[in-house]
C-alpha cells in the first residue's frame, strides 16, 4: 500500500483490525512520521557536521583574517555536501515514525499492511526536509557571515586558524539543526 486512500480502503474494509476511526487513526500516523521524519533530517544533518567539525578542529591551517569569510565559505561548503547526501528510511524502523499510541490501535496484522506506506511517507518528508536543511544551510552563507562582521572581531577563535573557525562554524550549525529538530517534533 502506497497512499494514504488505499491505507484508509484497507483500515475500512477491515473493522475488526483498527481500534478507533479509521480516519483518525491514519491521520494521527501521518503526523507522527511526518514529524519524526523532519527532526530525523535535521538531526541527521547535524551528526553529519559534528564528524566534520571534528575533521576540521584536528586540521588547524592557516591564520585568517576574517572568520565570517571561513564563515561564508563553510556554509556553502556544507551546503554542498548535504545536498549530495540523502537520508535513508531503512525496513524495520517503521514503528519508530509511526510511534507507539499509533501501533496500540492497530492489531499486528494492520500493522503489517500499512507498514510500507509509513516508510513511503517517511523517506518522501525527509527528503523534503533534507531540502530545507540544504536550503537553510545555503541561506546561512549569507546571513552568518553578516552576524559574524557584526558581533564578533575578525580572528575570534582562541589560534586564529582556518580549521578551528570552520569547527566554531559547524558546531554553530550544529545548534541550530538540533534547535529545528526540537521545532519539527513540537
Amino acid at each position: 500500500m502506497h497512499t494514504k486512500h488505499e491505507v484508509l480502503d484497507w483500515l475500512r474494509s477491515h473493522p475488526n483490525a483498527v481500534h478507533g476511526d479509521p480516519l483518525d487513526v491514519v491521520t494521527r500516523c501521518e503526523i507522527e512520521v511526518r514529524r519524526h521524519a523532519a527532526a530525523d533530517a535535521w538531526r541527521s544533518a547535524a551528526h553529519y557536521l559534528e564528524g566534520r567539525r571534528d575533521l576540521w578542529e584536528r586540521r588547524g591551517g592557516n591564520p585568517i583574517t576574517s572568520s565570517a569569510f571561513v564563515a561564508r565559505e563553510l556554509c556553502r561548503l556544507f551546503a554542498h555536501e548535504l545536498h549530495a547526501l540523502h537520508p535513508r528510511v531503512t525496513e524495520g524502523n517503521e514503528s519508530e515514525f509511526a510511534g507507539e499510541k499509533v501501533i496500540a490501535q492497530l492489531d499486528p496484522a494492520a500493522w503489517q499492511e500499512i507498514r510500507e506506506w509509513v516508510r513511503d511517507l517517511a523517506l518522501q518528508e525527509e527528503q523534503k526536509t533534507w531540502d530545507e536543511v540544504v536550503k537553510f544551510t545555503r541561506g546561512r552563507a549569507q546571513s552568518l557571515p553578516e552576524q559574524r562582521e557584526t558581533s564578533e572581531p575578525d580572528c575570534d577563535t582562541p589560534d586564529g586558524t582556518y580549521g578551528h573557525a570552520a569547527a566554531v562554524i559547524a558546531g554553530q550549525l550544529m545548534d541550530q539543526y538540533e534547535e529545528m529538530a526540537e521545532l519539527a517534533e513540537h
